[in-house]
Formats: structure tokens, sequence, C-alpha cells
């Protein structure tokens, strides 16, 4: 065997273990990327959780300050979900900001009944969202 084989089995066996290299590196990068992504759509479950819980200890008397705060993350959800189910949390953020806007102001007796069955509708929507979010949020 001559300098040159030599040089050419080494070379071969150098590009199989920087292809192996690279194989592992892109493994953990994907790994990587995958955490990240779980760390942003907790956020948004989070921030569901805490207006959530405003809600259900509110209900008809929601405050503004409580459920703005839900804004962003409902926003933000469109980034970190499929579509069916961002639109679905955004919905959730809607009838609550409804409710919450609606406590501003002196109501009347049928007003405060439209409330508490707007509440009633939150609160079984939040349910099922929160189910969804459970389902979305297990790491595989």
């Amino acid at each position: 065997m001559d300098s040159s084989e030599g040089f050419t089995i080494v070379a071969v066996l150098v590009a199989a273990l920087s292809a192996y290299y690279a194989r592992k590196a892109l493994s953990i990068s994907k790994k990587s990327n995958d955490i990240a992504l779980h760390s942003s759509q907790k956020e948004i479950y989070d921030a569901f959780i805490a207006l959530n819980s405003h809600m259900t200890q509110k209900a008809d008397s929601a405050e503004m300050k409580h459920v703005g705060k839900f804004y962003q993350p409902s926003k933000n959800s469109k980034l970190y979900f499929d579509e069916k189910f961002s639109a679905e949390v955004e919905r959730y953020f809607n009838i609550c900001f409804k409710i919450a806007d609606l406590n501003r102001t002196r109501l009347t007796l049928e007003q405060r009944k439209e409330l508490i069955t707007q509440a009633n509708v939150a609160n079984k929507f939040a349910n099922k969202i929160e189910t969804q979010f459970k389902e979305l949020l297990i790491i595989k």
C-alpha cells in the first residue's frame, strides 16, 4: 500500500466521522428547537391558566386589568399553535374581554343575566381549551 492509498483511507474515515457528528449535531439541534417551542407554548398556557383562574373566581365580575394581560399571549398563539386551536384561544380571550368590558359600566338586570350566561359559556369553553392545551404540550 502506497501513501496515496493510506491518505485515501484516512480521508474516508474522516469523512465518515464528520458525517456521523453532523448527524448527531442535527439531532441535538432539533431537540433544542423543540424545547424552545415547548417553552413558548407553555408561556401561553400559563397565561391562559392565570386568566381562567381569574374568570373562575370573578365570573361575571371579571376585571379588565386581569383579562388584558392575556391579550398578547392570545395573539402569540398563532405563532406556536395551529390555526384552529389559536382561533379558539383568541375566541376565549374575546369572550372574557367582552365580559370585563361590560363590567365597567352600569348594568341593567337583563345585562347582568347576559353576563352570567357569557361567564358560563367562557367557563365551558375554557375547560375544552385546557384539555387541548394539555394534549398539545405533552412532549413526545
